[in-house]
């Protein structure tokens, strides 16, 4: 089921699960989500074979995945990190209507304040990533 996943591009890219791009040239270059992981594709005219990694307690795999299926939908630029994110809130109002979406980013990220988007595009995204997010009823202007 993993090696699945990581062929079609279902498996978040996080600093606990990085990808590996090792270009034809020699040179190397670690994503750690998937809007860097585009980045590195499209800036480099090379070809490049792509492992991701799956660390274990006591062993590390690694799978050949294809950039291609994980650069097709990717967050904003602003929301890169999401995918290292602790905890994903979706706020919802009392009839279920989408309010917005509340998160931290990881402890490597850039900035370790708390994030909030009304973006319902990034609702999407969360649920093609397959990213865990919890869903609660309220007012985005009660947090």
């Amino acid at each position: 089921m993993i090696i699945k996943d990581y062929l079609t591009g279902g498996f978040p890219i996080t600093r606990r699960t990085p990808v590996i791009c090792a270009f034809e040239n020699g040179t190397v270059a670690v994503a750690y989500n998937r809007y860097r992981l585009k980045e590195i594709t499209e800036k480099t005219l090379l070809k490049c074979k792509c492992l991701g990694v799956w660390p274990g307690k006591r062993f590390t795999d690694c799978f050949l995945i294809d950039p291609k299926c994980y650069c097709e939908k990717i967050p904003p630029r602003i929301h890169a990190d999401i995918d290292s994110a602790l905890e994903i809130k979706v706020i919802s109002d009392k009839d279920g209507n989408f309010e917005g979406i509340e998160y931290k980013p990881g402890p490597f990220a850039n900035t370790e304040a708390t994030i909030v988007s009304k973006d319902v595009e990034l609702l999407n995204y969360l649920k093609y990533a397959g990213l865990k997010f919890t869903r609660i009823t309220g007012s985005i202007n009660d947090l």
